[in-house]
């Protein structure tokens, strides 16, 4: 599976992040590692103009959807990447949602860590899956667990401890992804994993 930056005719999911770039080198390094060469995950660098969103204020994107974007109709699925921080709980979730009132009504799955969602947009069904990055606050948590399993050392989950744990090892963090064993991966990155998985036409 492929992740673009650039939107292509045959995209299968569009997708955005509430937190901040880490996310895309993870998804794009972890696709890679999976069948479906052929499939493209649209994942531009921000939809939102002169502006970053951050947290569930990212699912602005629907709105923007619904009043001019038409981007998300296309394929019907948005991926939507953001740390456990983020989330107190599912409830969060449903009051943005509800806030927000592009949808007359929608239907929610609580996975724990995937939260499905299926909503008409307009004339159009739209699944969104809402992947919580972290045991308890962030991705950070799930790369220096990933560097646990291959290597075998507790590193902070703290960006720059990560980075000059990484420069030490002389690797990038698409190294550590695109280098990891899979089952380290799928312990790692599960709900992602699994998510790319359903996209690929496996069961979710």
């Amino acid at each position: 599976m492929l992740v673009s930056e650039e939107s292509k005719d045959n995209f299968i999911a569009f997708v955005i992040t509430g937190n901040g770039r880490w996310e895309q080198v993870i998804l794009k390094s972890i696709a890679k590692r999976y069948n479906g060469r052929d499939k493209v995950l649209y994942f531009p660098k921000s939809p939102f103009k002169h502006s970053r969103k951050t947290g569930l204020s990212c699912l602005d994107i629907l709105r923007l959807e619904k009043e001019k974007l038409n981007i998300i109709k296309k394929c019907g699925k948005l991926l939507v990447l953001i740390d456990k921080e983020h989330i107190s709980s599912v409830d969060d979730i449903t009051k943005k949602l509800e806030s927000l009132r592009v949808f007359e009504d929608f239907e929610m799955e609580n996975n724990g860590d995937i939260v499905k969602i299926i909503g008409n947009l307009g004339n159009r069904e739209i699944v969104i899956h809402i992947v919580i990055f972290g045991k308890e606050k962030c991705i950070e948590e799930d790369v220096s667990e990933l560097i646990k399993l291959e290597f075998g050392e507790n590193i902070y989950p703290d960006k720059n401890a990560i980075k000059d744990f990484l420069k030490s090892k002389g690797l990038k963090r698409k190294d550590l992804i695109e280098d990891a064993k899979i089952e380290n991966l799928e312990i790692a990155f599960n709900p992602l994993i699994r998510v790319i998985k359903f996209l690929e036409g496996e069961k979710l």
